[in-house]
């Protein structure tokens, strides 16, 4: 009898407990519905596939998605859910460098709002679009050097004038933080400057050949007129070489600009890791100065000054106000409390009183 009764009271409790199940999901489908009316169209299934994260997406896409699902369960605005797509489509042309940068400059706040993220971490974002970018420039020149035309002379100019201002900037960012942009991206670029001037060159030589040919030929022209092929391969660059002529200097002084720019940055980098920071001393003992150089830097200490573990140091040459860095191995000279002068007449007087009583002594 009792275990009957207790079945029957377990059958009522998972009945009751799927009643609540189901009501709970009835409702929170009404609130989802009623916050986010985007929803009311799709399947519970669609609106799962549009939450999911998949193996592929990048980190801000991740982040932009488990930012929407904590939105789907607030009472926040329905705007997040439902540009979940526009968004993720805005982090996609970031991260593969698609994006202009007045769309990026514009994109900043909507992002940031719909990602969840904070000042930092939109820094980050902005740091892999500029990589992403000048990658992606890099690679725009490289693939039209291998296939470049006459009549796309112009475009491919202005590729490389894009991918010259492109590089200056980049390697501004990186003298600034060195985290901004890779120093193996601006060597790429500089890289493909340099095979498009080349390859402008080349044209170059093209265009004084067709000129000089044209000269020599002027007499035989009703014959070459009648060869319409021929003239139609020399017609695009008369047509475009003074535009290709008015930039070719232009993208010449560009590179020549980076090329020493870059150069700056690598005597740079050497120099820093040759050096080390230089500390402030002022104040410290003898013994904690040492324990700060190491093998990083001397200690010398002039001999009018003490020279004890214990000296507190009162100036320091190179000054720390004056040096950011010194070289490895470098000697900082530092002052202390100047040694007690002796006065010679009362060491004199001293000296001949113990000579006195060393006789007195003898004497008796």
């Amino acid at each position: 009898m009792k275990k009957q009764v207790f079945n029957k009271v377990i059958i009522v409790l998972v009945l009751l407990l799927s009643g609540i199940i189901i009501i709970a999901g009835l409702l929170g489908r009404q609130i989802l519905f009623r916050d986010y009316p985007v929803f009311q169209s799709m399947s519970q299934k669609e609106i799962i596939e549009t939450t999911n994260i998949r193996p592929d997406d990048n980190d801000y896409i991740k982040k932009l998605k488990n930012n929407a699902l904590d939105v789907y369960l607030s009472n926040a605005s329905s705007e997040l859910a439902e540009n979940l797509m526009v968004n993720e489509k805005l982090i996609n042309h970031i991260i593969n460098g698609e994006m202009s940068e007045e769309q990026f400059s514009q994109s900043q706040e909507q992002l940031q709002q719909a990602l969840g993220a904070s000042d930092e971490q939109m820094t980050q974002l902005s740091q892999i679009y500029e990589n992403a970018r000048l990658s992606r420039a890099v690679q725009e020149l490289q693939a039209d050097t291998g296939s470049l035309k006459a009549e796309q002379l112009p475009q491919f100019i202005e590729k490389a004038n894009q991918l010259a201002q492109q590089t200056e900037k980049s390697i501004q960012s990186y003298i600034e933080d060195e985290d901004a942009v890779s120093q193996s991206t601006i060597i790429d670029s500089i890289q493909a400057l340099h095979q498009a001037n080349a390859l402008l060159n080349n044209f170059t030589q093209f265009v004084n050949y067709t000129n000089s040919y044209s000269t020599i030929s002027r007499l035989q022209f009703s014959q070459i007129s009648t060869d319409n092929t021929l003239m139609e391969d020399f017609i695009p660059v008369f047509n475009k070489v003074n535009t290709y002529l008015s930039k070719k200097e232009t993208v010449e002084a560009r590179i020549k600009e980076l090329t020493a720019f870059q150069k700056k940055i690598e005597k740079s980098e050497q120099l820093k890791s040759a050096s080390v920071v230089l500390p402030n001393l002022k104040g410290k003992t003898l013994a904690e100065a040492r324990k700060i150089a190491q093998t990083d830097f001397q200690i010398k200490v002039p001999t009018q000054f003490e020279d004890k573990d214990t000296a507190i140091i009162t100036q320091q040459s190179p000054a720390s106000s004056d040096y950011t860095r010194i070289m490895k191995g470098q000697t900082v000279t530092v002052q202390t409390r100047e040694k007690e002068k002796t006065d010679s007449k009362t060491d004199d007087k001293t000296e001949a009183n113990n000579d006195d009583d060393k006789n007195k002594g003898e004497e008796e």
